[in-house]
């Protein structure tokens, strides 16, 4: 999953349009994904509802 489909973007242009935000809502966002989608920092895999999911 991209950061695109996270966000519900139609575009990565829009994606981009918007990464220009201050680092404290960067921060806050990545705080906010990490919870939704812990990983196994050994790894590249992530934890979800359904299971576990190799990331690309």
């Amino acid at each position: 999953m991209t950061v695109k489909e996270l966000l519900g973007h139609a575009s990565v242009t829009m994606t981009m349009r918007y990464s220009h935000l201050a680092p404290d809502h960067r921060m806050r966002a990545i705080k906010t994904l990490d919870t939704a989608y812990p990983t196994d920092t050994n790894s590249d895999t992530v934890e979800t509802s359904g299971g576990i999911n190799h990331a690309k």
